[in-house]
């Protein structure tokens, strides 16, 4: 471990190997396997933290150039232990103290939009579908399209209603929401 550098370990599931990551002056280092990389905090545009519903904190890092990167609060082990949890709160911490000051990044908590996006063009195309079908079996309604836009538009609002708390919600990295934190 070098003078001002910070480690962290983490194992994201069963199937994967372990993730190390040093946090330094100006980068951070990971380690996956065996592959090694290098990136500066500069590079970073865009960090999220969530919470899973088993009670796993994350951190998702997207760097310009990288493949993105999952940071969790799991050990090792299955073990969701309080050092575990305060060493994953300090290493959020001092994360997001680096990034302040040596990043552009955006930060956000919550889930991902694109989950989101996906959800509603699975709806708009399921409503199409249905009243296409509807119109073809002569029990629409109405004209196909304005019954699918009003079906559409419905099942988002009722989307919209139960997992609008869940949407990414900006924040500022010396104000991390607490709720992502252990």
């Amino acid at each position: 471990m070098k003078k001002n550098s910070l480690e962290y370990t983490c194992k994201n599931s069963h199937h994967r190997d372990p993730i190390f990551i040093r946090l330094e002056d100006y980068s951070l280092v990971v380690r996956h396997g065996s592959r090694e990389e290098t990136i500066a905090y500069a590079s970073i545009v865009s960090v999220r933290v969530d919470k899973s519903l088993d009670h796993v904190y994350r951190v998702h890092l997207q760097a310009d150039g990288y493949s993105p990167i999952e940071i969790t609060s799991k050990g090792m082990s299955d073990d969701n232990s309080e050092g575990k949890s305060r060493e994953y709160a300090l290493f959020v911490r001092v994360l997001h103290h680096h990034l302040k000051e040596k990043s552009q990044a955006v930060f956000r908590s919550g889930g991902n939009f694109n989950h989101f996006w996906q959800w509603v063009t699975a709806i708009a195309v399921l409503s199409l579908a249905v009243s296409l079908s509807a119109e073809y079996a002569g029990v629409s309604l109405m004209n196909a399209y304005a019954q699918a836009l009003i079906i559409a538009s419905l099942t988002i609002v009722i989307l919209f209603v139960l997992k609008g708390n869940k949407l990414p919600k900006a924040y500022s990295p010396t104000n991390i929401p607490l709720q992502y934190l252990p």
